[in-house]
């Protein structure tokens, strides 16, 4: 119970993400840079206090989900509201189709 709570939580997590691809992400912060403050700075920052290599991105971290089990352990809703928003879904339609699983 414990383990499934902890795995939802997880990928609730990734769900809050934004979409970004990664060529996408690194011009975004580099263009943004601002000298230790700036977002690109941190997000360097986060991905050296995780120790990997670049900057996270939410297809990275689904792939860890995915890699790493922890998927298949979260609760049913979850996953479905997961496979919902990783699938090509229309944005008009998101909210009837998540309503199921967020009830």
């Amino acid at each position: 119970e414990e383990l499934q709570v902890l795995a939802s939580r997880a990928v609730l997590a990734t769900l809050c993400v934004p979409f970004q691809r990664n060529s996408d992400i690194h011009a975004t912060l580099e263009l943004t840079t601002e000298g230790a403050s700036s977002p690109y700075e941190k997000a360097k920052k986060h991905a050296q206090l995780f120790n990997v290599a670049s900057v996270p991105t939410r297809e990275t971290i689904s792939q860890n989900l995915v890699e790493k089990t922890l998927l298949p352990l979260a609760a049913e809703p979850v996953r479905r509201l997961f496979d919902l928003i990783q699938s090509d879904f229309t944005p008009l339609s998101l909210c009837q189709d998540a309503k199921p699983y967020l009830e």
